[in-house]
């Protein structure tokens, strides 16, 4: 479930120090400082169109599989149209709400990705006119401390 949306702010340039190391591992320490390149603007990376471009904040655990926890940030993009997989944002009712979006034989299905949840069913917007495409995902943003937290705690 989509719990806030968020219109993008337009201001001053964020660069963060950005290092290229095709070595990177999760393991001992690295001396990255010596592979420092450049500094990077997130906004430049992240975010393709901007005066369509929101975030929004996810609860919830129906799409799980595809990568979005409870909780995450989705940067979300109206203004580009979903291709078969992509996992979009929608409003049912006037709610919103986060599932991949399927065309197959010319049949689009909005779907959740959680095995464990048996009792939804996927959703098709051309037999239901109360539902209808916000917009498609482009980032998902997810604090590991967050997620680590409710899993030690769920």
């Amino acid at each position: 479930m989509v719990s806030a949306l968020y219109k993008l702010h337009k201001g001053k340039v964020l660069e963060i120090p950005y290092f290229k190391y095709t070595g990177l591992h999760a393991g001992f320490e690295s001396p990255a400082r010596d592979y420092l390149q450049k500094r990077i603007d997130l906004n430049e990376i992240l975010i393709k169109n901007p005066d369509s471009t929101f975030f929004a904040d996810v609860e919830g655990d129906c799409m799980i599989e595809a990568g979005v926890a409870d909780p995450s940030r989705l940067i979300v993009d109206k203004a580009l149209t979903p291709n078969h997989n992509d996992i979009v944002v929608i409003s049912i009712d006037g709610s919103f709400t986060v599932r991949k979006y399927q065309k197959k034989r010319g049949v689009i299905s909005l779907i959740h990705c959680n095995k464990k949840l048996t009792d939804l069913k996927p959703i098709y917007p051309d037999q239901d006119a109360t539902v209808f495409l916000w917009g498609v995902v482009t980032q998902i943003l997810v604090d590991p401390k967050a997620v680590m937290y409710r899993d030690s705690v769920g």
